[in-house]
């Protein structure tokens, strides 16, 4: 029978998975609008622009996926340990500008945004990676 915090831990490890599942997935469509985004600066035109904003997109989705999981994670580990508020805000993406003023420069800004995200991503994995270790740890403890 489990005890009180280990049904805790568990259920802040399971939590912690759910936000890496999310943050995976939108690192993975943001390798990919990045991809696009190369071909879009030497002149892949609409269609690239369309697609790389469709990775984006879905991304997003991820994101939004993954700070309500974020919500419910430190949710999980109130009683057990207090983890730091994680930020992964998208809203500088500039799709407005990249839609509408396609050319090398807008799409410039529009691929460094991407890289800055994707950073941010990678970042808040390798966060929430090691809070769900030390939580598997306390958990085997």
């Amino acid at each position: 029978m489990m005890t009180q915090r280990e049904k805790e831990l568990s259920e802040a490890i399971t939590a912690s998975e759910r936000v890496l599942d999310h943050l995976y997935a939108a690192e993975t469509n943001l390798k990919t609008a990045k991809n696009w985004g190369v071909i879009d600066i030497v002149g892949g035109g609409f269609v690239s622009t369309f697609v790389k904003r469709e990775y984006m997109e879905t991304a997003q989705r991820e994101l939004w996926a993954a700070n309500s999981a974020i919500q419910v994670l430190n949710n999980e580990i109130d009683d057990v340990e207090r983890v730091e508020h994680i930020d992964i805000d998208t809203s500088g993406l500039l799709a407005f500008a990249d839609f509408f003023f396609d050319g090398l420069l807008a799409d410039a800004l529009v691929q460094a945004q991407i890289n800055d995200v994707r950073n941010r991503v990678i970042d808040t994995i390798n966060r929430i990676q090691d809070l769900r270790n030390y939580l598997i740890q306390l958990y085997n403890n």
